[in-house]
Formats: structure tokens, sequence, C-alpha cells
């Protein structure tokens, strides 16, 4: 509730004094701080529930296991970082912890990389994904615009309308 009211500094330590800190209310806790533009917050509760700040999951230390959810809202959170460290610290975790992306994490991957203008990044984790919904194009497209490669957004633009994705009317 304190979230959705914007009242973040009031919801923290009613959730730090919770003896019930699974990760469903990690997850609420980091969306709402998403949601509240408090990013580097948002990244810390990440830090504090998996241990991840060192580029590692520690089960000794922490009994939380993010699910795809808690990786899709701590990448929105790196999006808005000024620094691309955390989300690259993410992406290695999930590299050497999951065998599959999830669609939202995978396409988080893509906007946090597009956002932080790591274009080659951005492009490198879209092909290695095995299905391209709209969702992915329109943000890889979206990024190279914004960050100067507008001929790459209209190179993508192409290649999408020949594998028969049809485009939306944002695209258009």
């Amino acid at each position: 509730m304190y979230m959705k009211c914007g009242r973040c500094s009031d919801a923290l330590p009613v959730f730090m004094s919770s003896s019930e800190q699974k990760t469903v209310a990690y997850n609420a806790i980091i969306t709402g701080l998403v949601e509240n533009e408090q990013v580097q917050k948002a990244y810390e509760m990440f830090q504090l529930s998996t241990n991840v700040s060192a580029g590692s999951y520690d089960r000794k230390t922490h009994s939380l296991t993010p699910d795809d959810f808690t990786y899709t809202r701590a990448l929105s959170a790196c999006a808005g970082l000024a620094s691309s460290i955390s989300g690259r610290q993410i992406h290695g975790n999930l590299i050497r912890t999951r065998l599959s992306h999830d669609t939202g994490v995978a396409n988080a991957l893509v906007n946090m990389y597009a956002k932080r203008s790591s274009i080659k990044h951005a492009v490198t984790t879209f092909n290695q994904m095995e299905f391209r919904n709209l969702v992915f194009w329109n943000t890889l497209m979206a990024g190279s615009a914004n960050h100067g490669y507008g001929k790459h957004a209209l190179e993508l633009f192409d290649q999408m309308k020949k594998l028969k994705t049809k485009p939306d009317s944002v695209k258009i």
C-alpha cells in the first residue's frame, strides 16, 4: 500500500521488520521502488535478497531464489542506473545459473542494454533469443534509434517484415 502511494520510505521499514521475507515479497518491494523511480534502492534490494552484488548467488547466506519476475524487475532498475555494470552482473549470473531465459527476462536484458546505449550487447542478446516477438523488435529498434543508430533501426524494421512479424502502430 505504501508503495502505491509513493511512500517508499515508509514501506521499507515495514518490509525489513517482517519475518516473512519471501521472493514474492522482495518482488513487490523491488517493483514498487522501480515504479517510484528509486532504481538504486531497487537494485540494492535485489542485491540484499540474492547476494548477486558479487556476481554470484550464495544459497548458504540467502534462502531466496530469484524468479523470472525478480530478474525482470531488477534489470528494469539497472536500465535506470548510470552504470551498466549492475545489469551485466545480473546477466552474467543468468548465464551461469539458467539454461534458458524467460521471454520477459530476455526482453528486460535487451531493454537494459539498449537504454544504457550498449546497442552491441542488446543486439547480441536479441540474436540469441529463439523466439522474437513484436516487443523484442520494438525494444531493439527504439534503443537503436534513441542512440543515433537510425539506419540500424530501419534495417531491423525491414528484417522484421521479411520474417513476417507484423508491425504495430508504434513502429509504422
